[in-house]
């Protein structure tokens, strides 16, 4: 019922008021748990409420730290498993405002040396006001990024690919094979068959048969374009730039389909 009710929003052209209404609900929600999080953690910096929303779908502090740290972990582990040894260059495509970056060093990588890169300006300038010991830089929503060749050993994104068309899903993959260095690795997610339940039928029927289905009428790259890859598709959009493709199994800090890509 929910993905009928975003459909026919777009095609009335609604969502962007739903999305106010939404927000300010998740902040009214919100509020008594917020408190408490910042009383309880109070050298804890935390982003503007707009931009986690505009990011994360929530104003949850609780959310954004605990599902931050989660998501680190599970990063961290992929990486130190599969990753080069030594001191490794880090990049986050897509960091908003860090969520997930913030408590890389923590999860067990205090000697890497970590960038984060973002469409949002307001979000790059929260980080580095507020981040320290992480670079900070705002790319293009189409590449290059800006980033010389060979520049990193591993770049990851979470849950950026998901709001992606599919020409731009091509064009990044390209690009980030460019950013790493030889050996270098990639770590992608995307919405694969445990989200399969939230397409309708005709788009069912479109990712039963191999093809991604992405939802437009909204601005591409925010929270409502959404987009689904069947498995062998990703697979095949990889291998056209990366030497090996693994694919991990689900796990429950990573729901969506993890992929990691070998240069």
């Amino acid at each position: 019922m929910k993905q009928h009710l975003l459909q026919v929003a777009r095609r009335l052209h609604l969502l962007a008021l739903a999305d106010r209404l939404h927000y300010l609900g998740h902040r009214m929600r919100s509020s008594v748990a917020n408190r408490r999080f910042v009383a309880e953690y109070p050298e804890y910096a935390l982003p503007p409420a707009a931009l986690a929303f505009e990011a994360y779908g929530h104003t949850s502090w609780q959310d954004y730290r605990a599902t931050g740290q989660a998501h680190a972990a599970a990063m961290v582990a992929l990486i130190r498993r599969q990753a080069a040894p030594g001191r490794l260059r880090i990049a986050e495509w897509g960091c908003g405002c860090g969520r997930i970056l913030r408590h890389i060093a923590p999860a067990g990588l205090r000697d890497a040396e970590l960038s984060g890169f973002d469409v949002d300006q307001q979000a790059i300038d929260w980080c580095r006001t507020h981040l320290a010991g992480i670079a900070f830089w705002r790319c293009e929503a189409l590449p290059p990024l800006p980033a010389a060749d060979g520049r990193f050993d591993v770049v990851y994104h979470y849950s950026v690919w998901t709001h992606l068309s599919e020409s731009s899903v091509r064009a990044w993959s390209t690009d980030l094979a460019r950013v790493l260095a030889p050996g270098g690795i990639l770590i992608a997610t995307t919405h694969g068959d445990r989200y399969r339940h939230m397409l309708l039928p005709d788009e069912r029927s479109r990712y039963d048969a191999g093809q991604p289905v992405s939802r437009a009428g909204y601005r591409e790259g925010r929270k409502y374009y959404l987009s689904f890859h069947p498995p062998s598709h990703v697979e095949a959009t990889l291998r056209q730039d990366f030497r090996r493709v693994l694919r991990v199994p689900a796990q429950p800090a990573l729901p969506q389909d993890v992929w990691i890509a070998f240069k």
